[in-house]
């Protein structure tokens, strides 16, 4: 029988004081779990990087519930549908959430999934329009991305002149290059480096492959873009955010800046 810590944190998504379970065994930033719907340290580090972000050209915000009060307005895309960060933005009127269901299917084509129809968009061409996007939110998606800075620009492209896009994906900060774990080719065909690498996700039993880890090139590559980006690192006891490489990534569309359209 495992045994569960319990902690009370101040959740940095609702505002509320919660109550969180640590397993013994396993990463801490995907460990200590709210209950439904829920939250682990890195998806709680991303809403503390949101409300940083925020904060930072107006006036102090510290959850995401106070984001959401303050700015009703922001067009925002997340591409989870399942975490507490979800349930919260989703009393925006502005606000889309989906998930990447098959290279197949159509972004905006929307699918049943769970009882429910689910939007579906591939961060590679997307279903949006230039310049619509105030943020724009993805955490462990662009590893699983085959090409990941086609993605980019294509966010970049989506983004409001201002607009942000804060991620985590997985970074290797001692590395300079992305680590290549499989490629893609113009056949379709997918090619290993080494061992095949799954994570969990929530729409597939076997997990979904890693393509890539990502290196300190990154950073320039992005800025090659166009972006400005900025890093953090979140920790906090306080808020139940806990582990080794809790880095999120802000990537900013400057105000004034060349435009990417879709063709």
């Amino acid at each position: 029988m495992t045994h569960l810590t319990q902690e009370i944190i101040f959740d940095p998504i609702t505002g509320s004081n919660q109550s969180i379970s640590w397993r013994p065994e396993g990463s801490l930033r995907e460990n200590g779990s709210t209950t439904s719907p829920v939250s682990t340290s890195r998806i709680r580090a991303l809403a503390a990087t949101v409300v940083a972000s925020f904060s930072l050209h107006g006036a102090p915000l510290h959850t995401i519930a106070e984001l959401a009060s303050s700015k009703p307005n922001l067009y925002i895309w997340n591409t989870e549908t399942s975490s507490s960060l979800h349930h919260q933005l989703s009393k925006l009127p502005n606000y889309v959430a989906s998930e990447f269901f098959s290279s197949a299917r159509h972004s905006g084509e929307m699918m049943a999934h769970n009882g429910q129809m689910v939007r579906h968009e591939d961060m590679q061409n997307t279903s949006f329009p230039d310049n619509s996007l105030d943020l724009i939110l993805s955490t462990e998606v662009l590893e699983h991305v085959p090409f990941p800075y086609m993605a980019h620009k294509e966010l970049f492209r989506i983004l409001k002149p201002g607009g942000v896009h804060i991620f985590s994906a997985p970074f290797a900060e001692n590395t300079e290059d992305d680590i290549v774990k499989a490629i893609l080719d113009p056949t379709g065909t997918i090619n290993y480096i080494g061992e095949p690498q799954y994570h969990g996700d929530p729409l597939r039993a076997g997990g979904v492959l890693v393509y890539n880890i990502f290196g300190r090139s990154m950073m320039s590559k992005l800025c090659e873009i166009g972006y400005r980006v900025s890093v953090y690192e979140v920790l906090s006891k306080p808020m139940g955010i806990r582990g080794m490489g809790l880095i999120n990534f802000i990537a900013t569309k400057p105000l004034r800046s060349g435009k990417l359209s879709k063709q």
